[in-house]
């Protein structure tokens, strides 16, 4: 009965590492898909600034084209100028000129600051994609790192749940019978050690007296009465 118990407590202690290896395996592809966002993000800014900059390229575009529409409509009522006969229709055309003139003032102006901004702009978005280059070099080095320990982990992996295959495979049919019949009313761990004070180690109750004794003999299977996991002698795990 020894023997069984030992068998258990080995197919135990391979299924708790194979839960702490999936469950690094977890927090790595958390940090890689933290890291696969991060440079996605910073990507992204630099596109958007990319694309704001092209905006005011086509603004500035547009006013420029509108301040040569402009410097012709005056070029023209000066010709016309030249040419009217009453002094109503000079006085309009100056007022019209004066008009053209104040708009055009504007976009000029706006024109010139746009200008400004454009140059911030590129100078800007430089220094963003030298950045960029630097921070995804970085980003795509702490990277392989943390793919490098997923493919770690994921080798350990498979050992282990090739030993809990062969394990499980090796057990005797009523040994199985029995361990599926205990997991089928207890959460893992469903084999414990009886601790100091006779207290299950899986839910912290005093077992009786009587159970305690028995569990030294190896008589057979013993079962803590009130969670119902198979209980073994504390230290018998440092035999696997």
């Amino acid at each position: 009965m020894k023997e069984k118990l030992l068998v258990l407590i080995k197919l135990q202690k391979t299924e708790t590492e194979i839960r702490k290896v999936k469950a690094a395996l977890s927090v790595v592809a958390r940090k890689a898909d933290v890291f696969e966002k991060r440079s996605e993000a910073f990507a992204d800014q630099v596109e958007d600034a990319a694309a704001a900059l092209e905006d005011m390229r086509k603004k500035y575009r547009s006013l420029e084209a509108e301040s040569g529409i402009n410097q012709d409509g005056i070029a023209k009522h000066d010709v016309r100028l030249r040419t009217v006969k009453t002094n109503k229709e000079y006085q309009a055309l100056l007022k019209e000129i004066d008009e053209i003139k104040k708009k055009n003032s504007q976009v000029e102006t706006e024109w010139t600051e746009l200008g400004e901004k454009i140059e911030e702009g590129e100078t800007a978005l430089d220094e963003r994609k030298k950045e960029y280059v630097q921070v995804k070099a970085a980003l795509k080095g702490e990277l392989s790192e943390i793919l490098a320990q997923a493919a770690e982990k994921e080798a350990e992996l498979a050992r282990l749940e090739a030993d809990a295959v062969a394990i499980s495979e090796a057990m005797p049919p009523d040994l199985a019978a029995t361990l599926a019949q205990v997991r089928k009313f207890a959460t893992a761990p469903v084999v414990v050690p009886l601790i100091k004070g006779g207290i299950c180690d899986g839910c912290n109750m005093a077992v009786p007296p009587q159970l305690a004794n028995e569990l030294l003999r190896f008589e057979e299977l013993k079962c803590c009465p009130f969670c119902n996991r198979i209980l073994y002698r504390e230290g018998m795990d440092s035999e696997i």
